[in-house]
């Protein structure tokens, strides 16, 4: 009958301890919690983000208030390859790679002409290779 008793206690114990058990439901309940606050937070931001009135968007009637030129001519050395464009009014800047260099070509699009060209060349950065304003 001892046996039979111990067999049955092993049973009803299971691998880990009371403490062990409690720990956790505790952690359970914890990260559950943690989920629906978590859902709660994201969903308040979708409302808060579709709700605002004056969010910024751009329209048809912002790029009508430049006279853009209709087309532009870019050199750019032969096998380069373009990395990156940006437009902020009425300027566009294009990043291209030519292997040994990259360089950045700033673009008036009202006037069709070149602003600067930022020529990157790969070395350390010290502090009086950046002008710093007087």
């Amino acid at each position: 009958m001892s046996d039979q008793a111990n067999q049955a206690q092993a049973v009803n114990q299971g691998p880990l301890s009371p403490g062990a058990v409690k720990a956790l439901k505790i952690a359970i309940v914890v990260m559950g919690i943690m989920i629906i606050i978590g859902i709660a937070l994201v969903i308040g931001r979708v409302i808060y983000l579709v709700s605002r009135p004056n969010a910024p968007q751009a329209s048809i009637q912002d790029a009508a208030q430049y006279e853009l030129v209709p087309s532009i001519n870019l050199p750019i050395p032969a096998g380069a390859t373009v990395e990156h464009v940006t437009l902020d009014g009425p300027h566009i800047a294009v990043t291209f790679n030519a292997g040994d260099h990259s360089s950045i070509v700033i673009f008036n699009l009202s006037t069709g002409k070149k602003i600067t060209d930022i020529q990157l060349k790969p070395g350390a950065l010290s502090a009086n290779a950046v002008p710093q304003g007087e």
